[in-house]
């Protein structure tokens, strides 16, 4: 598994976790450059954050496969690392390619993860 993380910009040229409401958000491209089977793990640190609670995949660059992120029944983030992850430290980005598991180098998996600072 290799990744790069880059926090993207708001329009007023903002880089970083900014409040909405009671949480914060973000937006951020995952450059996954090496998937293997099992998924991408990315640490909440990576986004400017301590815990997230909420990621959704708002786009990507490789378009013959899936990338969503993984949660439990309960809902939680599952993790690489664990089978569950009730701490939000973590999420994992989990890809497909017609029904079966994706591979290699996925470029680039826009997210937008609310959580704490």
């Amino acid at each position: 598994m290799a990744h790069t993380v880059t926090i993207l910009a708001d329009h007023l040229g903002f880089a970083g976790p900014r409040a909405m409401g009671a949480e914060y958000v973000v937006d951020a491209i995952i450059d996954i450059t090496s998937y293997t089977a099992g998924g991408e793990a990315i640490d909440a640190s990576d986004l400017g954050l301590s815990r997230v609670l909420a990621v959704m995949v708002t786009g990507q660059t490789e378009v013959t496969q899936l990338a969503v992120a993984e949660c439990t029944d309960a809902g939680l983030y599952g993790n690489a690392d664990a089978s569950d992850n009730t701490d939000g430290s973590k999420f994992t980005i989990v890809v497909s390619a017609s029904g079966s598991e994706g591979s290699g180098d996925l470029q680039g998996v826009r997210v937008r993860a609310f959580g704490l600072l």
